[in-house]
């Protein structure tokens, strides 16, 4: 009784001088720490340690399947020497509606708890550091990955007396855990029936039939990419359960299925569902092929009332197609390299290449003889980069501000704003009206700063780089829908990094033009011709003028609304092959469930990729031909205005910006093209399985 006595007394303190201590740490949607269910460790005995992540509201993470989109959290441990650490005893995940398609993962307090067994000669007062690197992807509207270091240090007592060391605060969730956990089917038989693509799950008890309040019961397989999550039909049977899956096209059906099944709701437990108290079962039981599934006798429909809701209310609530991580699986070196071809080739698009001719028709005007041109070049040159960097950083810097701060904004959200159009409007009316030579900006400004600015040049090139970069905002060039689509979903940095490069992409062509020996001196004298050329690049200002007047319109409702025109027919009035249908997400749910693909057109009338992409490829007879030759609906996501829900559905395809164009297909990932579209390009994705 002594012996064992001091023996407690001695753990109590040891523990207590040196309990186990983790520091969390936090990223803007989860609060990470590695946790443990007693406050000490002894040399040889195992101890429950885990993953505790909290997460914010309405932010998810992902089960060891997520579903048909997702990653599953992962840790990759540094232990002590001759310790050892068993996998994850995953809990029971939920099944998360996105639009259409479903995830399985969790959302707030969630613990992964693992089994650590400390080295049999641990040394008794010493202190035990575990080290892991804990990675997850964390989902709400957009997909972030994130990844942590995380450490927990334990006690080590003695096992003499076999005294248990006490339990931590973290002791009740592990509890709570444990009787959560799946636990192996007993007294029932499984059943699994393949024919086609579909599935049929039994589960039968023998000797007993279940309740008439049977609970609704959701099966979970293990093997990811098997089936369509989104089709789980429930029964009651005389016998049991009976749920029916399908699989996903070109699968091959496993020799056995693998997985959880889970009674739903609280009164699955009162009913006792699975014969006794718990709440989720594991099976295992093989696959067998019958020419026609074989339906058990008494079959009876059990309601999912969370599907049933889920798929109302897709219309009305931020959901959109679900996530497929492009963005987030992009990688930044390839980002980088994405958004500087994307910048170069935004120098070709109408909205830019007026403002640089206009800009390298002035420079032409400079005198030969003028001293130190090389200087004044260089400079000219360096100012317009820093403007055209400045202003890519510094939009990009409002766009993730706001974003953090809440709004459902993306690329080019400040030309949803009408007050916005209306000044470009007018600033493109006057570069044209210039041009014409009604007035001279000279002429209007006070003499005090015409003679300031002539005095720095410099100024006038980084106004230009600014200028450029808003002309260069309704525009998206290839390459720069991915890049950007990772930079909204990664750290400011990262992000804004992106952004620069993109800048960058965009200013290097004019400045190696500007810096090239002798590109002056090829050029005709000053005279009559640079007169001409400056009538001639005020027609295309003009035309801006106009085009950006037809924006406003739209946004104001002054000539209705676009989503009017993206529903006329285009094509035969007996039926919706191609038709532009407004963005609906419960009607994609319902063509996706059953088996119908869906194209959708990610657009905006302040887009100009998007208006001539419809009309040299979308709206021509033979591209609305091969739609309606394949079944396929149409439905036009029109992003003049702001719309959180688009927003949100562009984020889910790694997006940020219009054009976007996504072929979405009954159980597998939606279907990107690019940004500049071919009637090709169209013809190949309906061809592809």
């Amino acid at each position: 009784m002594t012996r064992g006595w001091f023996a407690a007394v001695g753990l109590a303190l040891a523990a207590a001088l040196a309990p186990a201590a983790a520091q969390p740490v936090t990223t803007p949607h989860v609060t990470a720490e590695l946790v443990a269910e007693r406050s000490a460790v002894q040399p040889g005995q195992p101890i429950r340690i885990g993953l505790r992540l909290q997460h914010q509201p309405h932010w998810h993470t992902y089960w060891r399947n997520p579903g048909d989109s997702g990653l599953p959290t992962s840790l990759s441990w540094t232990l002590p020497p001759g310790s050892q650490i068993d996998e994850i005893v995953w809990p029971v995940p939920r099944r998360l509606w996105i639009g259409p398609l479903v995830n399985y993962g969790f959302e707030g307090e969630l613990l992964l708890p693992q089994v650590y067994l400390p080295a049999a000669d641990a040394r008794v007062g010493s202190t035990l550091k575990l080290q892991a690197v804990a990675s997850w992807l964390v989902c709400k509207e957009v997909c972030i990955p994130e990844t942590v270091t995380l450490a927990l240090q334990l006690p080590v007592v003695s096992a003499a007396g076999g005294v248990t060391p006490g339990g931590t605060e973290h002791a009740a969730l592990f509890e709570r855990a444990a009787a959560a956990q799946p636990v192996p089917l007993d007294g029932w038989t499984v059943d699994v029936q393949h024919a086609g693509r579909d599935l049929l799950v039994s589960f039968a008890r023998s000797g007993a039939a279940v309740t008439a309040t049977a609970p609704l019961v959701h099966v979970f397989p293990y093997a990811e990419q098997l089936i369509e999550t989104a089709v789980h039909e429930a029964y009651r049977t005389d016998s049991g359960y009976a749920i029916r899956l399908r699989l996903l096209e070109d699968v091959t059906p496993p020799d056995a299925l693998r997985g959880i099944a889970v009674a739903q709701g609280e009164a699955a437990v009162a009913d006792q569902a699975w014969g006794g108290a718990q709440r989720a079962v594991e099976f295992s039981a093989p696959v067998r092929a019958v020419p026609k599934i074989e339906m058990p006798t008494g079959l009876q429909p059990l309601r999912d009332a969370e599907a049933s809701a889920a798929l109302a209310a897709a219309a009305a609530s931020d959901a959109g197609p679900a996530p497929t991580d492009a963005g987030a699986d992009l990688g930044w070196a390839a980002a980088l390299v994405l958004a500087f071809l994307g910048g170069m080739v935004l120098n070709l698009m109408p909205c830019v290449f007026p403002v640089l001719s206009i800009k390298l028709l002035s420079l032409s005007q400079t005198p030969r003889g003028a001293g130190h041109p090389g200087v004044a070049l260089r400079t000219h040159a360096l100012a317009y980069a820093a403007g055209v960097l400045l202003s890519f950083v510094a939009l990009a810097a409002s766009l993730l501000a706001l974003r953090a701060a809440g709004s459902a904004i993306g690329w080019g959200f400040q030309l949803q704003e009408p007050a916005v159009v209306s000044v470009l409007a007018l600033l493109f009316l006057a570069i044209g009206l210039n041009l014409l030579g009604v007035f001279e900006v000279s002429l209007l400004l006070p003499q005090a700063l015409v003679a300031w600015r002539d005095e720095r040049p410099a100024v006038d090139a980084l106004a230009s780089g600014v200028l450029a970069v808003v002309a260069a905002s309704p525009c998206t060039a290839p390459f720069m829908g991915a890049a950007l689509g990772f930079a909204i979903t990664q750290p400011a940095v990262v992000g804004l990094s992106v952004f620069a490069v993109l800048g960058l992409g965009m200013a290097l062509p004019y400045v190696l033009l500007v810096l090239m020996p002798g590109w002056r001196a090829r050029l005709p004298r000053p005279g009559a011709w640079m007169l001409r050329l400056r009538q001639v690049l005020a027609l295309p200002m003009f035309l801006t003028v106009a085009w950006l007047l037809w924006v406003l319109a739209q946004q104001t409702g002054w000539i209705g609304d676009r989503a009017a025109d993206a529903t006329r027919p285009t094509a035969s009035p007996q039926s919706d092959a191609g038709v532009w249908q407004p963005y609906d997400e419960a009607v994609i749910a319902s063509e996706l469930a059953a088996g119908r693909r869906v194209f959708v057109d990610f657009t905006a009338a302040w887009c100009v990729s998007c208006q001539v992409n419809e009309r040299l490829v979308l709206n021509t007879d033979a591209t609305q031909q091969a739609f309606q030759r394949a079944n396929v609906m149409l439905m036009r996501a029109d992003w003049t205005r702001r719309d959180a829900r688009i927003t949100a559905a562009l984020a889910r395809l790694g997006r940020n910006g219009v054009p976007v164009y996504a072929l979405l297909r009954p159980g597998r990932e939606p279907l990107l093209l690019s940004e500049i579209l071919t009637a090709g390009a169209v013809r190949d994705a309906l061809a592809a399985p």
